[in-house]
């Protein structure tokens, strides 16, 4: 079940019914916000495959990053091998004389070969192929990609919209009336925290630091910020804490920001200054996926 993006769901049903669908399309938006399952409904919809049994159609093809055998990780992109492979089985014949279907989620981390091999495919693209490229930072596309695309952005779900969504998929009214002032809409989000109760913790602790580190002095911050980072030795797993916790962030301080607004005697110098550091807090987040030192970036974030 689909909660919220109401129209977009209108908008690939009437195109269906119209035989006027494009090719390829992006949804871009904040992490889960519910692009990737809007796009699986859609795939669903158009394969008249069971949204739960939609990856058993073999004219389904979900792409998204891969774990390095040798490493044991997640890679750091969608690479050129998996877009030859995904040329390879465009080629084959529709088992259901119909749609292929293709998601490729984080298509931003696409690494340049395989954005140029996706790029001659787009170009010329077979009968009822239909390509969903799910994106946080459609910018990162290459733009000869984005291009070819019709792109759509998903905003965040009002509260009742997400509240009457969760409701009946039978969630306690209760534990969802907790959640919602840390989801900031993000119904893919208010699912995990819904599902997993020690995630839920930690952003409640994520938040409380973040809140604890605004108010510090500059000094305190030093002893804080060291305790924080000492425990992020290993690179790779630091960067994927990193991204969870700088994400918890930007919640917070939005709702900061929308509850100064909210009161009669707004505090205008508060406000822009939290407008200030949510700015940075979005340029750090993009940021910790290249190549650099979470320790330096947060560090800066933080102490200037």
């Amino acid at each position: 079940m689909v909660i919220g993006h109401k129209q977009i769901l209108d908008f690939f049903e009437k195109a269906t019914e119209n035989n006027t669908l494009s090719h390829a399309y992006c949804f871009s938006g904040v992490d889960r916000i519910g692009k990737k399952t809007v796009a699986k409904q859609i795939a669903s919809n158009l394969l008249k495959k069971d949204f739960k049994k939609l990856e058993t159609s073999l004219d389904f093809i979900y792409l998204t990053r891969v774990i390095d055998e040798k490493t044991g990780k997640l890679k750091k992109d969608l690479s050129v091998l998996q877009i030859r492979e995904l040329r390879s089985q465009l080629q084959m014949m529709s088992w259901g004389d119909g749609y292929k279907v293709v998601v490729i989620d984080e298509s931003e981390n696409l690494s340049e070969k395989a954005s140029n091999a996706l790029l001659k495919i787009l170009e010329e693209p077979g009968e009822k192929t239909i390509f969903f490229l799910i994106s946080r930072h459609v910018e990162f596309l290459l733009e000869t990609i984005r291009s070819r695309c019709q792109t759509f952005h998903l905003a965040p779900l009002s509260d009742k919209e997400l509240e009457k969504g969760l409701v009946a998929l039978n969630y306690n009214q209760k534990q969802i009336e907790e959640i919602l002032p840390y989801v900031n809409g993000r119904v893919g989000l208010a699912i995990d925290l819904l599902d997993n109760e020690d995630l839920f913790n930690d952003l409640k602790k994520t938040v409380k630091d973040c809140n604890s580190l605004i108010s510090m002095p500059v000094y305190e911050r030093f002893e804080f910020l060291n305790k924080y980072l000492g425990g992020k030795k290993e690179e790779a797993r630091g960067k994927e804490d990193l991204k969870k916790d700088i994400d918890f962030w930007i919640l917070e301080i939005r709702r900061v920001i929308l509850e100064k607004i909210s009161k009669e005697k707004q505090d205008n110098i508060k406000i822009k200054q939290l407008g200030l550091l949510l700015d940075e807090m979005q340029k750090a987040k993009k940021l910790v996926s290249k190549n650099i030192n979470p320790k330096l970036l947060i560090e800066n974030l933080f102490l200037n």
